[in-house]
């Protein structure tokens, strides 16, 4: 998200193993402002075309920025972000590979944005925004064995949000956050999903979507950040959330307290209650589903710095979230609704009868080792282990599907000088 350059035009071109991208920048109206474009093209499917064998997605995406100072205070910037994804399973290569559908799955999404800074002189800030977010999901698949169809979706959803912030230093020790937040959500559901068995061996009958439903919400939210000392920082936060669809209302408090032992150490924690809303996939299905109680999470997370060097920074938290009220379907009693998403069957299932009773924990301790680049290298390498756990309709604790218990990352780069950078990931 950051300004394009303001001095003179600058390109660059980058190639991969699985794709192509450009990026542009340069000055606008003799350096008041910048733009800044940037395109990726993946070259995977035109690889496993050339093979003959196999299938890959085609995908893309697009960025542009534009930046213009109205004033020595004011600044106005757009923004748009644009991602393609298009994959196409022929009947006989979902065969060859052993999968029991073919047919094809079309996505597109799209976020375009207006923002408006404002300098309050040395005390502070603005940032005033609108912006439409667009998503198209188009989903055709076949039975291999029957030619049957399994599922049509045809899904847009789009959304219009007003979102202001504000930063007010108020004295040497002290500093607020405040704002609010409006969106108007407008939904298009066509969609219809075959009878078909569950993961755990529960018939679920035919279902079909169509419907259009709109909706509201609001937010008003504020940060209280106390800084008595240059060893200590607290944060006390709450949110305030309406949406219109359910009549739901919530208040979320946060508290955050960071102190530096020594001047490399600093011990840092973090507690908080935070509510989300149901997709509306699932609330819009029957009447009864408004009811439902939005799932909640509380959060406690412990954690430590230390520089091992000017650029080199060693991280260890240990985490804790707690869920409450997510829907379960008496009639599938093992079946954790919210991990559906990972049988490719989104939220579109017939579940009906739903109740709030559904809880889960997520509890771990990850590490983060990361350098910044000072002079020929950078990078980061992180590891984690965690569970993460259900409790279904009859009162057993089970594993999610996203219960990886390891994960390791390493990601950096060498920089030689200001025309060659190699890295990997």
């Amino acid at each position: 998200y950051r300004e394009g350059n303001r001095d003179q035009f600058l390109g660059q071109v980058d190639m991969n193993m699985t794709g192509l991208g450009f990026t542009g920048e340069g000055p606008v109206t003799g350096g008041r402002g910048s733009w800044m474009f940037s395109a990726r093209r993946s070259y995977l499917d035109l690889i496993v075309d050339a093979i003959g064998t196999g299938v890959a997605p085609r995908y893309s995406d697009y960025q542009g920025k534009l930046t213009y100072d109205l004033g020595p205070s004011d600044k106005l910037s757009v923004l748009g972000i644009m991602g393609l994804d298009f994959i196409e399973l022929e009947k006989q290569d979902a065969l060859d590979e052993g999968n029991n559908a073919y047919g094809k799955s079309d996505l597109t999404e799209n976020l375009i944005g207006v923002n408006w800074q404002h300098l309050w002189g040395t005390a502070g800030y603005s940032n005033t925004s609108i912006s439409h977010m667009y998503n198209n999901s188009k989903n055709n698949f076949y039975s291999t064995d029957t030619d049957r169809e399994l599922t049509n979706y045809n899904t847009v959803e789009q959304a219009i949000q007003f979102r202001n912030e504000n930063s007010l230093r108020t004295s040497r020790t002290v500093r607020l956050k405040f704002g609010l937040d409006a969106k108007y959500l407008s939904n298009d559901y066509d969609n219809f999903l075959a009878h078909f068995t569950d993961p755990m061996g529960n018939y679920t009958p035919e279902n079909i979507v169509d419907q259009q439903i709109s909706a509201q919400k609001a937010g008003v939210f504020a940060s209280y950040i106390w800084q008595p000392t240059g060893r200590l920082e607290a944060t006390l936060g709450a949110r305030w959330d309406y949406f219109s669809f359910t009549g739901n209302s919530y208040l979320s408090p946060r508290l955050a307290l960071s102190y530096r032992l020594t001047e490399k150490t600093s011990l840092n924690g973090a507690a908080g209650i935070y509510h989300q809303n149901l997709p509306m996939i699932i609330l819009s299905k029957y009447e009864d589903n408004k009811d439902l109680a939005d799932p909640v999470a509380r959060q406690l997370v412990v954690g430590i710095d230390h520089l091992l060097s000017e650029n080199t920074k060693l991280t260890i938290e240990v985490y804790d979230k707690e869920y409450d009220h997510f829907p379960l379907d008496p009639t599938q009693p093992q079946l954790f609704i919210m991990d559906e998403l990972f049988y490719d069957l989104g939220f579109f299932a017939s579940h009906e009868n739903l109740v709030d009773a559904g809880r889960a924990n997520t509890r771990g301790v990850e590490l983060v080792l990361q350098k910044k680049l000072a002079r020929d290298f950078y990078g980061m390498v992180s590891g984690s282990y965690f569970r993460s756990r259900y409790r279904d309709f009859d009162g057993t604790w089970r594993d999610r599907v996203f219960d990886n218990r390891y994960i390791f990352s390493a990601e950096g780069g060498y920089k030689p000088n200001n025309k060659w950078e190699f890295s990997a990931r």
